[in-house]
């Protein structure tokens, strides 16, 4: 079996191994307490008595869970570590075999599947499109005369609050507990957004009809309202198909395509005390997602924080949810539902998940996946017209779990994400595109056609991480330690990064060169989708130029002995 199939599975025998010592010195102790109390001993001192779990995991490693090297004795743990860091030796130091090839300028072949970058742009922009027709006229009620192209009703009172994000201010230094950018007192918005769409249900025909049974008067908004179950349940339904595909849009634009994991665990707010676990940021005009990702931690001591921008067109689409609606489902949940509590994950992820992880993390020599299955293209299930009935279903058994999700979405997994992904791609283009296709295609995309040499060093930084070793790991720093102004201080870029002149909204947990080349990197790829937002007084690059670029690297790579 090829190195790259079995470090998982002996990664995952060493975790579960772990688990079960932790359990077993658990077990220990509460029997130890029970033998104490039954000789006369109170709880208490019993707990203080006996041999702590810390003291009885320690033991237990040293029989069976330590190196040879590091006086532990013969047994198959010691054959394990020394096979699992062999492999990864051998994961890290072979290269993978190709998978891309790029025919006839633009059009890129993976596996079974091929399409061209045209064919990437529909998918993008129809999408984009789609959602925020759903934003306006199915969410918030703009469409029933008709929207403009600026996105107002026409003929209606209710007009799309105007939303200039180069005026959206943000703090990243701050940590309070639920804070986000919408409580930025710098922030003027144009309504209360906790109240907009409140108000409007007591006084607009349309939302009345969604929502209630009984005419409402918004000269009375205290008086007692008599919900429409159907009514309420249908539109959580069209907010459930609105973030379906926000999700599958933001995945697409964002530049490096997150893991599963880290996509459905993105915050809009800060977390439970104060922790600054917030994944949603506004950098001068442009949405930010920040997440940040632990594999590899034990060798690099380096949690990965990845910065990924949507183009403004996007980002607007997620700051109107935020701001409008987001707080009008909170109210409809508490209203109709008696629901109490609130999630503040923008995709829930189920709890206690046995997450898979992304199977897109490399393919086997043999053409399988880590896990040693089939290549994605047969794992993914068929999508059947009865897969939003089957959701229903899924979502209607989690309320009635102890453990229900706060969101109207329901949990998100990573089959769901890959779902989700699966059908746009195919109802648009015909092509079942898959999160590890695009994972394997976006980097061959973006090296293939970008003109920028630091997008390229950016790009190697995250996909190719071993390289990096040299120096501090950095996106954008290269090995001669960064610019010269902190040469002349006598230290590193990264020191001058982390410790001085920064700024009093800087974020504590990553530099500003950081989130600079991701920027880089994302523009160019905003670029590339000709989002105008993209381009500040430059002309687009039309598809028979971008084919040419790529036609001509490729020759200059064929006539130099490149790939």
């Amino acid at each position: 079996m090829p190195a790259l199939n079995y470090t998982p599975i002996l990664a995952a025998i060493v975790t579960v191994l772990r688990a079960l010592v932790v359990f077993r010195s658990w077990q220990q102790k509460q029997a130890a307490v029970r033998e104490a109390v039954k000789g006369g001993s109170t709880v208490e001192d019993a707990e203080a008595e006996v041999r702590s779990v810390k003291d009885g995991v320690q033991a237990l490693a040293n029989r069976f869970m330590t190196l040879v090297q590091y006086d532990g004795i013969v047994s198959p743990m010691d054959r394990i570590l020394h096979q699992k860091t062999y492999g990864m030796k051998i994961r890290f130091t072979t290269k993978a075999e190709g998978r891309v090839a790029w025919h006839d300028g633009d059009r890129i072949t993976i596996d079974k599947i091929s399409f061209t970058m045209g064919d990437i742009c529909t998918v993008v922009h129809g999408l984009n499109e789609a959602v925020r027709q759903m934003l306006t006229q199915e969410l918030m009620f703009l469409g029933q005369a008709g929207v403009d192209g600026a996105g107002r009703a026409a003929g209606t009172a209710a007009v799309l609050p105007a939303l200039d994000l180069a005026r959206v201010f943000d703090n990243a230094a701050e940590i309070t507990e639920g804070w986000s950018f919408l409580e930025d007192v710098r922030n003027s918005f144009e309504v209360d957004g906790k109240r907009w769409m409140w108000k409007r249900m007591f006084h607009e025909e349309a939302m009345q009809k969604q929502f209630t049974k009984n005419r409402l008067d918004d000269a009375h908004e205290g008086h007692d309202i008599r919900w429409s179950e159907r009514g309420v349940e249908e539109y959580m339904r069209k907010v459930r198909r609105f973030k379906e595909e926000l999700l599958v849009l933001v995945h697409l634009t964002a530049g490096a395509p997150a893991r599963s994991i880290e996509l459905l665990n993105i915050q809009n707010c800060n977390g439970v005390e104060g922790k600054g676990q917030r994944g949603v940021f506004i950098d001068h005009g442009m949405v930010a997602f920040v997440t940040s990702y632990h594999k590899g931690y034990s060798a690099s001591q380096r949690v990965k924080i990845i910065h990924r921008y949507v183009p403004r067109e996007v980002g607007e689409l997620v700051v109107y949810y935020l701001w409008l609606i987001g707080p009008f489902v909170c109210q409809l949940q508490a209203m109709e539902r008696g629901q109490e509590e609130f999630g503040s994950f923008l995709w829930e992820p189920k709890p206690e998940e046995t997450w898979e992880d992304d199977k897109d993390e490399g393919v086997a020599q043999d053409g399988g996946t880590e896990d040693g299955r089939e290549g994605e293209s047969e794992e993914v299930e068929e999508w059947s017209e009865d897969e939003e009935e089957r959701q229903e279903k899924e979502l209607i058994a989690q309320r009635s779990q102890q453990r229900a999700s706060l969101n109207v979405d329901g949990f998100w997994d990573t089959d769901r994400a890959r779902r989700a992904l699966y059908q746009e791609t195919e109802s648009r283009i015909g092509v079942k595109i898959s999160v590890s296709t695009w994972r394997q295609v976006y980097p061959a995309i973006q090296r293939e056609f970008t003109r920028d040499k630091s997008v390229r060093e950016t790009l190697d930084s995250i996909y190719e991480p071993q390289q990096q070793q040299r120096g501090s790991g950095a996106p954008g720093e290269g090995e001669e330690g960064g610019r010269v102004s902190a040469k002349q201080a006598g230290h590193g870029q990264r020191m001058e990064d982390m410790i001085y002149g920064l700024l009093l909204t800087e974020s504590p947990f990553h530099t500003i060169a950081e989130k600079d080349a991701f920027r880089a990197v994302i523009v160019d790829w905003h670029q590339f989708l000709q989002f105008p937002s993209a381009w500040e007084g430059g002309g687009m690059m039309d598809p028979s130029t971008r084919r040419q670029i790529g036609m001509d690297r490729r020759q200059r790579n064929y006539d130099g002995g490149g790939r």
